[in-house]
C-alpha cells in the first residue's frame, strides 16, 4: 500500500504580472481543487482545470495558476 504526503506550501503564478509567490495551503485534493492562502491574509480557491493539468483560480481581479503541492510517495508494507 502507498500513500502520498503533500507539502504545506506551494508556489502561484498571477497569470497578469507574471510574479511568482509561495503561498501556504490549505486544503488540497488531488485532482479536483487546492485552497491557498497568500501571507496569511486573501485566501484563493483554485480549481484544477484537466486540459492545463493545473489549478486555476481568481481573486481580486487577477488569475493565480499553481501545479498545486509537491507530493511524495512512501511505500508501507504489512508483515504478518
Amino acid at each position: 500500500m502507498n500513500k502520498t504526503t503533500y507539502e504545506d506550501t506551494c508556489v502561484i503564478t498571477c497569470t497578469d504580472n507574471d510574479k511568482k509567490m509561495t503561498a501556504d495551503v490549505l486544503e488540497f485534493r488531488e485532482g479536483q481543487h487546492c485552497t491557498v492562502s497568500v501571507n496569511r491574509a486573501v485566501k484563493i480557491q483554485l480549481h484544477f482545470d484537466q486540459w492545463s493539468n493545473k489549478y486555476v483560480g481568481r481573486s481580486a481581479g487577477l488569475e493565480f495558476i499553481t501545479e498545486g503541492p509537491k507530493g511524495y510517495t512512501a511505500k508501507q508494507s504489512f508483515r504478518g
